[in-house]
């Protein structure tokens, strides 16, 4: 099984560097035996590009070289090609510049070096990279003459440490993080030249051995089956009835199939019977509120309840919390009661966790929106846009003063569209990932394995 004698990779992303430039190492380095590997960088990335060396060392064993890139085409150009010159070489233009992507592509075809692109699904997995991104999220498209790719191998020992590791990640996405990964485990396909995506699915089911009946959730796609988590487990009686129950992540679940489904989760996690949220279907992300990426949002608390988290990330729609909004959340939250009140709580706690870390924060009184939102100084929204999911605050706010320096929206049912496949899996692995905490925090037991 042939592999390549030098791989030459980029770092100069204007956006996203790091995850672009990490993702393309990994990829190819899984996928192909690798002799020498380069990254060029431009001046600006630098740091990034040592963290790339540093990740590329500890998760893949491999030893990058950094050279910083010349800073005209011509220089540029003619680096590239010593490079690669008399080599059997493949180049990765997909996290850099565009002065380096064109110059690495040019190089590549006057050495006659194959050309790999790493694609990205953007949109909530946005901030992650790979191994923390499902394999055929982002495939490996080659030009040339590749060898065959081998069974993708990663360090699953050092992947986990690294990302226990990773500063500023927010407990939610640091579970979806580390579902990924095992999900990467398990799935034998490389993905190079192959843009398929597999089904993927939730599975909820009872298993009874040595009189205990054990309810598991599990993560499957057409060749791999991860179970996510143990919910519940009790000494079983004579005519147990053994179920299973199943929530395919795409097509997006009809609201009514995941309402079913999440009850079933949350009362086996609750040991009785407990309602899911209403606003589930938007919270977890299969159905999409299309925002404006350069736009700033002013945000009602009601907005939480209906996904705002899944918008929140680096390079996202700025999105500001009045402090009203945390006064709100922190109610609902101190009112919650029952095993099933306190699984929503942790839920929602969860979700504004990552508002806390990507949102900013707008200075308002911290008691009711309806009434506080209103009152926050002009300055500070103009030129924003708040949103609301309630039609009479919508209706009041927009006779105020402040739709004057701000524009005031309406959200309903029908401003959400379905998600695409990459965000219905997101969903789904997001959907996993809170139960994994929640079990973990019940003492239910959590601990991935293939099944």
């Amino acid at each position: 099984m042939r592999g390549y004698d030098l791989a030459v990779f980029l770092v100069g992303s204007p956006s996203y560097t790091f995850a672009s430039a990490a993702s393309s190492v990994a990829r190819l380095a899984e996928s192909f035996a690798i002799a020498e590997a380069v990254a060029l960088y431009s001046r600006f990335a630098k740091q990034d590009a040592e963290k790339v060396r540093s990740f590329a060392g500890r998760v893949l064993g491999l030893d990058l070289k950094l050279e910083e890139q010349p800073r005209d085409l011509r220089g540029s150009l003619e680096a590239a090609r010593q490079l690669l010159r008399g080599r059997r070489a493949v180049a990765v233009p997909t996290s850099g510049s565009l002065l380096g992507a064109v110059s690495l592509s040019i190089a590549a075809s006057v050495e006659g070096a194959d050309v790999a692109h790493v694609l990205f699904p953007f949109g909530p997995w946005t901030g992650l990279f790979y191994p923390y991104v499902p394999r055929y999220l982002q495939p490996v498209q080659l030009l040339g003459s590749p060898p065959t790719p081998r069974r993708p191998e990663l360090n699953a020992d050092a992947a986990r440490q690294y990302l226990e590791e990773l500063k500023g990640l927010p407990r939610l996405r640091k579970r979806i993080a580390e579902i990924c990964l095992e999900l990467n485990l398990s799935l034998p396909q490389s993905w190079v030249n192959d843009d398929s995506v597999p089904a993927l699915s939730l599975e909820l089911r009872d298993k009874v051995e040595e009189g205990v009946l054990r309810t598991e959730l599990a993560l499957r796609t057409p060749t791999a089956s991860l179970t996510v988590c143990r919910l519940r487990e009790f000494k079983a009686g004579r005519e147990v009835r053994v179920e299973s129950f199943s929530l395919p992540s795409f097509p997006p679940p009809n609201p009514k199939h995941l309402r079913e489904f999440l009850g079933k989760l949350l009362t086996a996690l609750a040991k009785k019977s407990c309602d899911p949220p209403e606003e589930a279907h938007q919270f977890l992300g299969f159905s999409v509120l299309d925002l404006d990426s350069g736009a700033r949002y002013v945000v009602d608390t009601n907005m939480v309840y209906r996904g705002l988290h899944n918008y929140a990330r680096p390079g996202g729609p700025s999105i500001l919390l009045p402090y009203c909004v945390h006064a709100e959340v922190l109610n609902k939250m101190a009112e919650s009661k029952g095993p099933c009140g306190a699984l929503k709580a942790e839920i929602l706690l969860m979700a504004y966790e990552v508002l806390e870390a990507y949102a900013g924060r707008v200075p308002s009184a911290p008691s009711w929106c309806d009434v506080s939102i209103p009152s926050v100084d002009p300055e500070l929204v103009k030129g924003a846009t708040l949103l609301t999911a309630d039609k009479r605050a919508f209706e009041l706010w927009s006779r105020l003063a402040l739709a004057k320096y701000a524009e005031v929206r309406y959200v309903s049912q029908e401003d959400f569209r379905g998600a695409e496949e990459s965000e219905a899996h997101y969903a789904a692995i997001q959907l996993a990932a809170l139960a994994r905490e929640l079990a973990s925090l019940s003492g239910s037991g959590a601990g991935a394995k293939n099944a």
